[in-house]
């Protein structure tokens, strides 16, 4: 799934996609709050047994483009934002052409 993220990431904008793997991996200079940290922490926390699951993958990858939209946004968090409901994707995905998620 990560794969998916990544190349989607990378066609938005390779820059920082690459800021963003490197910031997701080491975890280096965020503050809390940071939606990178509060996502990487969730991936490498107790919770990730449930990313095992179809649908658990599928919550992983919407909490990843909302990670990145709230990053590009410059946006923190307080935690990290459910994924829930079927339109999970479209909501993230389908979005106005000056929206974080379509940068260049």
């Amino acid at each position: 799934m990560w794969s998916i993220v990544t190349t989607l990431f990378l066609r938005i904008n390779q820059r920082q996609a690459e800021q963003f793997a490197e910031h997701l991996t080491t975890g280096a200079g965020l503050h809390r709050g940071h939606p990178v940290l509060l996502l990487r922490n969730r991936l490498l926390g107790s919770q990730r047994d449930q990313y095992s699951t179809l649908s658990g993958r599928e919550a992983v990858v919407a909490i990843d483009l909302k990670a990145w939209n709230a990053w590009g946004e410059g946006k923190r968090w307080r935690g990290v934002p459910n994924a829930a409901g079927p339109n999970r994707f479209r909501k993230l995905i389908e979005r106005p052409a000056g929206d974080p998620l379509r940068r260049r």
